[in-house]
């Protein structure tokens, strides 16, 4: 399947499978620095320095992760925002010479 839609593509699949690749990996580590804050939240007014590193940063950092993985969605919600497109056809053929021959009854 790969091949065929890279080739349907023109070689452009791989961008956008390493972008879709790249939203689930920004989903998954905001997940584990907002998971790391809670995790730790029974300790984290033990010293300022639990704070800064089990609570602040790894919470900011997840929500950081989280606001670009929504920035990325939203912009490439749109059909046409991607390089591979099922629309595009398949390259050397017109729309009139994948049509099946008329059915006789």
């Amino acid at each position: 399947m790969y091949i065929a839609f890279n080739f349907v593509s023109g070689g452009a699949a791989i961008s956008d499978a390493v972008s879709a690749i790249g939203v689930s990996v920004g989903f998954y580590y905001g997940l584990t620095g907002l998971s790391c804050a809670w995790l730790f939240r029974h300790t984290l007014l033990s010293s300022s320095r639990n704070l800064l590193v089990r609570g602040m940063l790894p919470a900011l950092g997840g929500v950081k992760l989280f606001f670009a993985v929504g920035w990325t969605v939203v912009s490439v919600w749109a059909s046409d925002a991607g390089l591979t497109s099922w629309s595009k056809g398949i390259p050397g053929y017109t729309a009139t010479s994948l049509r099946s021959p008329p059915h006789r009854v």
